[in-house]
């Protein structure tokens, strides 16, 4: 049979019970480790991208700058497809004029 009065019982209770407040009220939560997690990532796919540029250079390179949207912005997604579209549109309008680096 399951205690309903026990302390870890009572935690859970009082945790819920804010969570309902926090999200009634609007009430938006600092995520200090989340933030840092977050920028861990960036960091880490940052030096990995920097190696694999240096190591394989591109014919042409479209940048998109890195605040144009949040990591969990998944509403986002038509919007940012349309930015990488005209990126792409205008980065590849003088690229095809180029002559190839390897004089092919």
């Amino acid at each position: 049979m399951l205690c309903t009065s026990s302390p870890f019982h009572e935690r859970i209770n009082r945790f819920i019970s804010r969570l309902r407040q926090s999200a009634a009220t609007g009430y938006r939560r600092d995520w200090g480790a989340y933030d840092i997690a977050i920028q861990s990532f960036e960091a880490m796919q940052s030096t990995i991208a920097r190696q694999k540029l240096a190591a394989y250079p591109p014919d042409t390179v479209i940048e998109i700058a890195r605040n144009a949207c949040q990591i969990l912005d998944f509403d986002r997604a038509s919007e940012m497809i349309e930015l990488g579209h005209r990126k792409a549109q205008e980065g590849l309008s003088g690229a095809a004029l180029q002559k190839p680096r390897d004089g092919c």
